[in-house]
C-alpha cells in the first residue's frame, strides 16, 4: 500500500510516496515526479483527455446532469411543463442530451445555411426548440413529458439554451484554449 505524505512545492512539482510494509515498517521514502511544470500543465493534461469514446461520454454525463437540473427546475417553476412520473425525469434528460449531442452539431449548420446565416444570433434557441419538441414527441404517447403551449416551450428552449451555453464554454471551448 502506497501512502502520500507530502506534497513538496516547487519546480517540478513532486509528490513524496512512503511504501507501508506490514512487519518491516517503513522501506524507506522514494519520490516519483507527478507533472512536469506545475497546475497549468496538469489541468491541460487532464482536459485533453476529453476525446474519443471517453470524451463523449465525459461530456453526455454532465450534459445529462446539466439537463436533468434544467428539466427539473423548470417543471417547479412552470406549471405547464408538466413530468406525469418522476422517475422519468432522468431518462427525459438522457433523451434531449443524447438529441443534444448529437443533432445539434448537425442541425445547426444545415438551419445557418437554409437561412444564409442571417438568424446565426438566434440559431441555438431554434435548434434546441426543434430538439425540446422532438424529446416531448418521443415521451408524447406515455403522457410522462408534456409542454403545453408556444409560450412555455419557447421559455423551456431558452433556458436549455443558456444550459447548453454553459456547457459549450465549460466543455468544448476552454478545453482547446488552456
Amino acid at each position: 500500500m502506497v501512502v502520500i505524505t507530502r506534497i513538496q512545492l516547487g519546480e517540478p512539482k513532486r509528490l513524496e510516496f512512503q511504501p507501508i510494509s506490514g512487519s518491516a515498517g517503513s522501506l524507506g521514502i522514494r519520490r516519483r515526479t507527478w507533472a512536469q511544470t506545475g497546475y497549468g500543465d496538469l489541468g491541460h493534461a487532464t482536459l485533453q483527455d476529453m476525446t474519443g469514446v471517453t470524451g463523449l461520454l465525459i461530456k453526455l454525463g454532465v450534459r445529462l446532469v446539466v439537463f436533468g437540473l434544467v428539466f427539473w427546475i423548470a417543471t417547479r417553476r412552470n406549471p405547464k411543463i408538466v413530468v406525469s412520473k418522476k422517475w422519468a425525469l432522468p431518462l427525459i434528460a438522457l433523451v434531449f442530451a443524447v438529441l443534444n449531442t448529437g443533432l445539434y452539431w448537425v442541425l445547426k449548420p444545415i438551419l445557418n445555411l437554409a437561412s444564409l446565416g442571417a438568424f446565426g444570433f438566434v440559431m441555438p434557441l431554434v435548434v434546441n426548440a426543434l430538439l425540446l419538441v422532438g424529446t416531448v414527441k418521443i415521451f408524447e404517447r406515455r403522457k410522462w413529458f408534456e409542454v403545453q403551449g408556444v409560450l412555455a416551450t419557447l421559455w423551456l428552449a431558452a433556458f436549455l439554451t443558456l444550459a447548453h451555453g454553459a456547457l459549450y464554454v465549460g466543455l468544448d471551448y476552454l478545453p482547446t484554449r488552456f
